[in-house]
């Protein structure tokens, strides 16, 4: 065994990458080079009012109308070049910000894959995927073209408050005097829409996780005509959502009108400034002309600035969601799990094990058994028992309240959770498969697998039996999860998957269940193949099946009331014997029906 160094930063850094000055500070050489194509861009821009006031003091004015085409080719070749570099800046601005989404969505899934059970059983899909795919819409926006805009309009502001300054400083102090109260006036409304963006999205991932849930549970809605029901609890949902985003709208409308009230009125005064000003030859025509076409962009600009605010709250309001997620304690980041175990003998023991999925509700009660290795350990009972958990807790998916779970003699809190489940094979009632190939699906628990080994892995688990009977073989598309398969062509899968990642410790939690006589019967040959020589825990629900187990645990109410092999809990008569005996007489008169028919 290896022991490691725990990593106590980790949880630091991934909530850094959320920092939004953080990210614009990590991509800082290439948004400067952006910048810097950006701002001869925004300085292009100037060409034709700049134009204009020539036009009009050195051409119309003086008589030069000689210069005329000078000033025409000049005007054009500095369109040409704004027009060049707007395009590029903004393609490469929209490409860093797609990649800085990308970083940001693989982070999240990266950090959500290593989330304990607890978290992944508490949340909604729905929700989770509105987070990873909804929420980080916004981010590409202020790392992307959105910071385009923002620096942008900024460049484009400076470069006018200059040119305003050299034309006349009293026009000047005026304009600035009015950007003054603009500035005010979007702080306010800044601060007061952030935490209505904050509330749009979270009600915005509930609507989702209800959506998912609907669309899962299709089948139960129309078998009770529930239809109108979840349109009713649905459009509830929606009509709340709806009245966000007014609310929102509002916000950003009455932001418009209060930005037209300050430039209409700016406007007024300047023209009324300008006159007194032209008059007594303080300015020219043309300067005073190119002031007003200035005070024109420094007004749009400003409005970008205006539209651009909805972007950033909503982009800041995705990166706090994504915090809370990445506040979340990876399984994997205990610091007390600081022992590697590349291989394992397979002796499993529970020591006086109780456990709680909520407080004060005992699931397991103190329960104790060891497992030798290469044994097998079938776990019976009554439903709601805790056989399942047993095995929750044997795959480290979950800790025990109280008491130690211990694996060759070490405990399993202490144990890097991937070492040892690379160990461990899983089959369970219902294994989940993957919308893509045969192939693909079995060579899952070993991704770097050849074919052949796949293969083996089939024939072991009788899949070769009906692969030919799909046109592409092993290169069959299954559908989501497997639903061109039969349950029994499904859980054959599922053990051939098992089978290929060669595990000391197999987990079979009522593996065969659900399946007919004839599926059963073939699952169980493979997997009497499959135990050889390693240790597996098997909850069953059909006595029969594990009549040759080393030992067997009877529990219920979360305790083990009998332990042993079929023939000495047979032979005690207690309630193993009860079980047995119920199912035994089931049996019978379900083949009796059977002959009758």
């Amino acid at each position: 065994m290896t022991i490691l160094k725990s990593d106590p930063g980790k949880q630091l850094s991934l909530l850094r990458e959320t920092d939004p000055w953080y990210i614009l500070r990590k991509h800082y050489r290439p948004i400067l080079k952006g910048l810097l194509i950006l701002l001869v861009s925004r300085v292009c821009a100037m060409t034709i009012p700049v134009s204009t006031k020539y036009l009009l003091d050195n051409v119309i004015l003086a008589g030069n109308l000689n210069k005329l085409p000078l000033l025409a080719v000049v005007s054009a070749i500095l369109v040409a070049i704004q027009i060049m570099t707007s395009v590029t800046a903004n393609t490469f601005f929209a490409t860093l910000g797609e990649n800085g989404v990308m970083e940001l969505r693989t982070l999240l899934w990266m950090h959500i894959c290593h989330l304990p059970l607890e978290f992944h059983d508490k949340g909604k899909v729905g929700a989770i995927l509105s987070r990873i795919m909804n929420d980080l819409d916004g981010v590409r926006w202020l790392i992307g073209p959105g910071f385009a805009d923002v620096a942008g309009a900024s460049a484009s502001n400076i470069i006018v408050i200059i040119l305003m300054a050299k034309i006349g400083f009293s026009l000047t102090a005026v304009a600035l005097g009015f950007l003054a109260v603009f500035c005010l006036m979007l702080w306010f409304n800044l601060k007061k829409s952030k935490s209505m963006h904050l509330d749009y999205n979270a009600l915005r991932a509930q609507i989702m996780g209800r959506l998912a849930e609907s669309l899962a549970g299709v089948r139960v809605t129309k078998a009770y005509c529930a239809e109108q029901t979840e349109v009713t609890t649905l459009r509830a949902r929606f009509v709340r959502l709806s009245a966000s985003a007014v609310k929102i709208t509002n916000v950003h409308s009455w932001m418009g009108g209060q930005a037209i009230a300050i430039f209409g009125i700016a406007n007024i005064v300047f023209f009324w400034m300008g006159a007194h000003q032209i008059s007594t030859k303080a300015i020219s025509i043309g300067s005073f002309v190119l002031f007003m076409t200035v005070a024109n962009t420094l007004g749009g600009s400003t409005f970008q600035l205006v539209a651009s605010t909805k972007q950033i709250n909503e982009a800041v309001a995705a990166l706090q969601r994504m915090r809370e997620i990445l506040e979340i304690e990876r399984e994997d980041n205990n610091p007390l799990r600081t022992v590697a175990v590349p291989e394992i003998r397979g002796e499993l023991c529970f020591d006086n094990v109780s456990f709680e999925y909520q407080t004060g509700q005992k699931v397991l009660d103190r329960m104790s058994f060891t497992t030798a290795p290469g044994t097998v350990t079938a776990i019976v009972g009554s439903s709601g028992s805790g056989k399942t958990t047993v095995t929750n807790l044997a795959a480290g998916f979950y800790r025990p309240t109280a008491g130690k779970i211990y694996i060759d003699g070490v405990d399993l809190e202490t144990i890097v959770l991937g070492s040892y489940r690379k160990n461990l094979g899983l089959v369970l009632q219902d294994s989940f498969l993957f919308d893509g190939t045969i192939q693909e699906n079995i060579a899952f628990s070993r991704p770097s697998t050849t074919l052949e080994e796949v293969k083996r892995a089939s024939r072991i688990a009788y899949v070769d039996e009906f692969v030919d009977q799909f046109e592409d073989g092993y290169n069959s598309l299954i559908g989501e999860r497997g639903v061109r398969l039969s349950a029994g062509q499904r859980q054959r899968v599922a053990v051939a998957r098992a089978v290929l990642a060669q595990p000391r410790i197999l987990i079979l939690d009522e593996a065969t269940s659900n399946l007919d006589s004839e599926s059963e019967a073939v699952i169980q040959q493979a997997l009497a193949v499959v135990m050889k020589g390693i240790t597996a825990i098997v909850v069953a629900h059909r006595l029969s099946t594990i009549r040759q187990a080393d030992q067997i645990l009877v529990m219920e109410k979360g305790r083990i009331i009998e332990r042993g092999t079929h023939e000495s809990l047979f032979a005690a008569r207690g309630r193993y014997f009860e079980l047995y005996k119920r199912q035994s007489l089931q049996v019978e008169e379900i083949s009796e029906e059977n002959q009758v028919v």
